[in-house]
């Protein structure tokens, strides 16, 4: 991490974390207020819309994602989703995670005693970032005892290039397989070989 920042009213931080490859990925996580059709809600969420703007446009990256607890679903005939998708760094990322959803999502939020369930929990991502999404989904698990149910993303980031002096040290280092993530490379080869269609 190398960069942070907080918006006023502490419902959105944003991240600048240089990845091991190189590659700048800017985080932003919210937690927005109850959506509801007042005034002082609409005000608020412009506030947090701007400073969201502001570190899409002033931070330096190569990658974004902005995921979090949006508390209102990606309809048309929500007034703050609207808005989100009016506002101009929309241009940079892409709709919603949730189109790669592996199987679909129908919900992130419930409270059994109502019934509810909603899906207001999302993670949208630059729109070349959105292509290199491995596996979308939600964890169901019983040890979890909060009403929202937590979402699982599995990204093949990209790299980019390396300065001299690092590609001459990766010259003269030897990649072992007793050194690597085995349970990441088997779950990635295995999420490829499922998608292979065999004629």
């Amino acid at each position: 991490m190398y960069k942070y920042s907080v918006d006023s009213q502490n419902r959105a931080l944003s991240v600048v974390v240089q990845l091991v490859s190189g590659v700048n990925l800017l985080t932003i996580n919210v937690y927005f207020p109850c959506s509801t059709n007042s005034n002082e809600y609409m005000t608020s969420m412009l506030e947090i819309y701007g400073f969201i703007e502001n570190c899409i446009e002033c931070c330096s990256y190569d990658e974004v994602i902005v995921l979090g607890d949006f508390n209102f679903e990606c309809d048309v005939s929500v007034p703050a989703y609207k808005l989100l998708v009016k506002v101009t760094y929309m241009s940079v990322i892409s709709i919603s995670c949730e189109n790669y959803a592996n199987t679909p999502i129908e919900f992130t939020y419930f409270q059994d005693t109502l019934p509810r369930y909603t899906l207001i929990d999302h993670m949208f991502a630059s729109t070349h970032l959105a292509t290199k999404i491995i596996k979308y989904s939600i964890i169901e698990s019983g040890v979890n005892f909060s009403d929202h149910v937590p979402i699982c993303c599995v990204l093949a980031l990209p790299k980019c290039c390396y300065s001299t002096k690092e590609t001459e040290s990766l010259k003269n280092s030897t990649l072992r397989w007793d050194k690597g993530d085995c349970n990441l490379y088997y779950h990635v080869t295995g999420e490829l070989f499922q998608n292979l269609q065999v004629p």
